[in-house]
């Protein structure tokens, strides 16, 4: 087998092995808009194992920004880990991944991976590649015929593009909830991971008193079972830890989906339980349950020990390209 990295047409092949290993297709237009139409690095981070002609193994991490302290970093988020079921339990993951680590260190200055890994991949990645575990993330959850109503101060509109005014708001935010490691959200961040991307839908609301900005929300609809209803996942909330605030963002997401025909649904969401905002949550009647999530990083550079520290990081599923 060889190890090669990815040139161009290369996808086709992709997207065919990520169909026989998961047994569902990947969109190429959200490949094309993860991987190749990514702002941060222009160059594909991608490792493929051929035997011949045959795709055997794939491993990608696409670049992002992160706040570390008073530093932004190069970092990334670990991407599609995919063996042809023909070539399982020969190493392939942990030799495409380690030699993608050194190299995108060394010619790209990404300093670091972030991930999600699942239960199929978490052994393998802390055992194998040493990935770091920083915590297991609960779905937080309510009903939305649970939430109380209450008299709006408040007033919405909605975002359809993001300006510097929302990146300086979440900076401040996420700065005064007192974490020092997060996902950068820049205006080119929020646009390229929301307005652009090709798959979902996301509602983006901006929340306002006495005309100044209190709060951003993102949102989308997810349908967990073809039995059950839609569910709401709130994608990202930036505001203070205010819990009338909070009480009345909830309220303005639930009409603005009420508006649309969705009633009677879930809210779901990851929050820190070192947010100051997490006790509000339990105060409006959220709870954690499943799914449970794995979350873990690995450096390549020294000096970021403190991305190990569940405590320092701002989260939300927004982080993660599941959701």
């Amino acid at each position: 087998m060889e190890l090669k990295r990815y040139k161009e047409g290369d996808e086709e092949q992709i997207l065919e092995l990520f169909e026989l290993a998961f047994k569902k297709k990947l969109s190429k237009e959200f490949w094309l808009w993860r991987f190749k139409n990514n702002p941060f690095l222009d160059p594909e981070m991608i490792n493929l194992m051929w035997e011949d002609d045959v795709l055997a193994g794939h491993y990608a991490v696409s670049a992002l920004e992160m706040v570390v302290g008073d530093k932004e970093v190069l970092a990334s988020l670990s991407g599609t880990t995919m063996t042809h079921p023909s070539f399982q339990g020969k190493g392939i993951f942990s030799t495409l991944s380690l030699e993608l680590y050194d190299r995108v260190n060394r010619e790209h200055g990404v300093n670091m991976v972030l991930g999600f890994p699942n239960k199929n991949s978490h052994y393998g990645l802390v055992k194998k590649i040493e990935w770091k575990d920083v915590a297991i993330v609960p779905n937080l959850s309510l009903s939305t015929g649970n939430l109380k109503k209450t008299v709006l101060t408040t007033s919405v509109k909605n975002i359809e593009t993001f300006d510097d005014s929302h990146s300086g708001f979440i900076k401040n935010i996420i700065s005064e909830l007192g974490f020092s490691v997060s996902v950068s959200r820049s205006t080119k961040y929020l646009n390229w991971r929301y307005r652009d991307c090709p798959i979902n839908d996301y509602s983006c609301l901006e929340i306002s008193k006495d005309g100044a900005c209190v709060g951003v929300v993102i949102t989308k609809i997810f349908q967990p079972d073809p039995s059950t209803g839609p569910e709401l996942d709130i994608v990202d909330l930036f505001c203070a830890p205010d819990l009338k605030l909070l009480q009345e963002i909830l309220i303005h997401v639930d009409n603005h989906y009420s508006e649309k025909g969705l009633t009677d649904s879930n809210f779901n969401l990851w929050m820190s339980l070192f947010d100051p905002r997490h006790l509000l949550m339990e105060r409006l009647g959220f709870s954690p349950g499943m799914p449970l999530t794995y979350m873990c990083t690995k450096e390549f550079s020294e000096g970021f020990s403190q991305i190990a520290d569940y405590r320092n990081w701002y989260i939300s599923m927004g982080d993660s390209d599941i959701f």
